[in-house]
C-alpha cells in the first residue's frame, strides 16, 4: 500500500501538477495530474525498504525537481 504522498503544484500556466507516492514495496512513483485522471510518468525502484517519508523541492529558476525520501 501507499505510505506517503507529496504534491508538487506548478506555478506555471501550463498546470503541470505532480503527485509523488511512496509505498511499502520500496517504490516511488511520479504521477501527472490531469483534470479527470492521473498518469504514472516514472517509477523509482532503488529503495530497499518501505518508503515512509519524502520531500519534493522545486525551484522556479531550475528545470528540475529534487526528491528526497526515506
Amino acid at each position: 500500500g501507499i505510505n506517503c504522498l507529496a504534491l508538487l503544484m506548478s506555478a506555471a500556466s501550463d498546470g503541470s501538477d505532480y503527485l509523488f507516492t511512496g509505498s511499502r514495496d520500496g517504490r516511488l512513483k511520479r504521477w501527472a495530474l490531469g483534470v479527470d485522471r492521473a498518469t504514472c510518468l516514472a517509477t523509482f525502484e532503488s529503495h530497499v525498504d518501505w518508503v515512509i517519508f519524502m520531500f519534493v523541492f522545486s525551484f522556479y529558476f531550475l528545470p528540475f525537481q529534487l526528491l528526497v525520501y526515506f
